[in-house]
């Protein structure tokens, strides 16, 4: 299965990453960014977080809540200036 998941996302033209709320989505974030430095085409959906959202079995906090809406703004003004 690892080597036909391999494959296809190597073969695909576009690829599409989602991330709920149900996890942090570490890894699908570091393997996106990969992706985006090589150039690779893709759709990143980010389900919004909560405060009180539990997460992995760790409420979700202050900190956490606003390093996303900062690291979220940062990145809407980002693809605004190009």
């Amino acid at each position: 299965m690892v080597e036909e998941e391999a494959s296809a996302k190597q073969n695909a033209s576009i690829l599409l990453f989602v991330i709920t709320a149900e996890t942090r989505g570490l890894a699908s974030l570091v393997e996106v960014a990969g992706l985006v430095t090589q150039g690779r085409s893709l759709i990143l959906v980010i389900e919004d977080v909560k405060i009180g959202t539990i997460i992995e079995g760790e409420l979700v906090n202050w900190l956490f809540f606003i390093e996303k809406k900062v690291s979220l703004k940062y990145d809407k003004k980002k693809k605004k200036k190009t």
